[in-house]
This record gives structure tokens, sequence and C-alpha cells, in this order.
């Protein structure tokens, strides 16, 4: 199985992403429930991405 590296922007939207969702959660603008939801898919691109630049086998 052959890893694949993501583009560096693939990891900053994750970051970005996860915060401003933590944000607008806690002020309010969003419900728990979405909140939630966009924190978690911003935390999994975020992990993705740093899988993908860790080195692998060979």
């Amino acid at each position: 199985m052959t890893r694949v590296v993501l583009p560096g922007s693939f990891m900053i939207i994750g970051m970005f992403g996860f915060v401003f969702s933590a944000v607008y959660t806690m002020s309010g603008r969003l419900t728990p429930t979405w909140g939630f939801t966009f924190c978690l898919t911003f935390l999994i691109m975020f992990i993705a991405s740093v899988v993908s630049i860790t080195p692998g086998e060979v």
C-alpha cells in the first residue's frame, strides 16, 4: 500500500477549521451537535495530514 503526501493546505484547513469550529461552538453561534461534528471532521483531516508526512516503510 502506497502513501500519498497530502498538500500543506490540507493541514492548514484542518487546523483553522478546528479552531474556528471550537470558537463558534463556545460562543454559541453553532449548536453543540454541529460544533462537535465540525471539530471532529477537521481533527480527522489534521490527523490524516500528519500521518501522511511521517516516514513510512520503504
